[in-house]
């Protein structure tokens, strides 16, 4: 079954390195750290960086969940198991829920959560290739400009933010996203209302197009277009456009 260990922030590699360690003592025991794709991007460059997905969180799997406990008091710093609880015969390990270990298997690759990819059509999400495809439906704040989706979901006993790394077209070739192409789930992110990062009165400024440079002023947001209505002085005289979202950034 499968576990959840809390130690200290930045400690989570030198846990499971203790732990793997103690194979012999505590017999076979699986731990895995959750990290994920993040896409830093800005006008010229793209790099892919490894982060925690769960800063001070250690997955462990293991038939002895008291042996990997009494391993952990050899870490000088705060680490134990959650979900535990003493009872007339001693400490119970509470394993993580069947809704966590769905999670674990369906979207860890290796203990990475990878990129997903999104295809769009004019602006529009028409479908979810990848991770990210299984959680379409809870995404709260979508930024392709940054390329990330965020999705709120309750995993191991507390609803947390977890950041989904993105690839659209037009992206440098990325094996993984094309494998995903290829043979990945789909998923369709419904009509619903969801943050783009932009609200009515904005200040923007366009950064390509015959908008380039110009600050304009947000009427209206179309989250599900992807779209801004904006004023913009034209001719002498404010008037109002339509540009879309990616066309733009907060000033």
């Amino acid at each position: 079954m499968w576990y959840v260990i809390q130690t200290k922030t930045g400690e989570e590699s030198r846990v499971v390195t203790l732990i793997d360690g103690l194979q012999k003592q505590i017999g076979d025991v699986k731990c895995i750290v959750p990290l994920f794709e993040q896409v830093r991007r800005n006008a010229t460059s793209y790099k892919i960086v490894i982060r925690r997905m769960f800063p001070g969180y250690i997955l462990v799997e293991t038939d002895d969940p008291g042996a990997v406990s009494g391993a952990l008091k050899l870490v000088p710093e705060f680490t134990r198991i959650l979900g535990t609880q003493e009872a007339d015969e001693g400490v119970v390990f509470i394993p993580i829920t069947d809704d966590d270990v769905s999670f674990v298997n369906e979207l860890l690759d290796g203990g990475m959560l990878r990129l997903s990819y999104l295809h769009l059509v004019r602006g529009r999400i028409d479908r979810v290739i990848g991770p990210l495809a299984s959680y379409a439906g809870n995404v709260t704040h979508l930024d392709i400009q940054h390329r990330r989706a965020i999705v709120e979901k309750e995993i191991f006993g507390k609803q947390r933010k977890i950041c989904f790394g993105l690839w659209i077209d037009g992206d440098p070739e990325n094996a993984w996203i094309q494998e995903q192409v290829e043979n990945g789930k789909t998923g369709v992110i419904p009509q619903q209302s969801y943050d783009i990062g932009f609200r009515e009165g904005d200040i923007v400024r366009g950064i390509n197009g015959m908008y380039e440079e110009n600050e304009m002023c947000v009427l209206r947001v179309d989250p599900l277009k992807r779209t801004l209505v904006v004023e913009m002085e034209l001719f002498g005289r404010k008037l109002p456009i339509s540009v879309l979202a990616d066309n733009v950034v907060k000033k």
